[in-house]
């Protein structure tokens, strides 16, 4: 399974979620065939995603909040229930209405009123109660750097490059040395010829 990550949150991380989820879902032939991409949503705080039926890829958008802060509850169950719901269109589920209706592919947010409300949600945060038992932290933040790192990068690439120039001026002298002697072995014999 490969996961495509341009969050802020650890790949390693939604990996362990992801994985959890499609070793429920698919078959081990079909999970390492899948790639999930994860992004941010652009006008939405709630998980969204798309897939294409059968298909060996799909797509999860959360939203840009933070670990602190009130909806996390809330989109971290619909990451789990999001997440299944679009593997469950690559395995080949079809029927959106049965499925956002059902305890396993359906959103966990208590704010959606259709599909089942507030009922329906809960029975799927206790379906995905686990995922809050596994890290989501976020990513370090990039290292600053320093002068002295761009000096140093710079000069472990100056000297890999005179290294690949003296190799092919070793190259170039031999090629020299033996082209200079077929010269002298046809002028050699050119002259004997003649």
């Amino acid at each position: 399974m490969k996961i495509v990550n341009n969050t802020k949150w650890k790949t390693a991380h939604l990996r362990a979620i992801t994985s959890k989820i499609a070793s429920a879902e698919l078959e081990p032939k079909k999970r390492k065939r899948i790639t999930i991409h994860f992004s941010y949503a652009k006008y939405s705080d709630f998980v969204t995603g798309k897939a294409y039926w059968g298909g060996n890829e799909c797509w999860v958008y959360v939203p840009k909040t933070n670990p602190h802060d009130e909806e996390y509850d809330n989109w971290i169950y619909d990451l789990a229930s999001t997440v299944a719901h679009e593997i469950a269109h690559c395995h080949g589920h079809r029927g959106e209405r049965w499925m956002r209706s059902s305890t396993r592919y359906g959103a966990a947010s208590t704010r959606i009123k259709q599909w089942g409300g507030r009922e329906r949600a809960m029975r799927t945060r206790a379906y995905y109660d686990w995922v809050f038992k596994m890290p989501l932290d976020l990513k370090d933040p990039p290292k600053k750097k320093t002068q002295l790192n761009t000096l140093e990068t710079k000069l472990a690439k100056a000297t890999e490059a005179l290294k690949r120039w003296k190799t092919k001026k070793k190259r170039a002298d031999t090629a020299i040395a033996k082209y200079r002697r077929q010269i002298s072995q046809h002028k050699y014999r050119i002259t004997k010829i003649s």
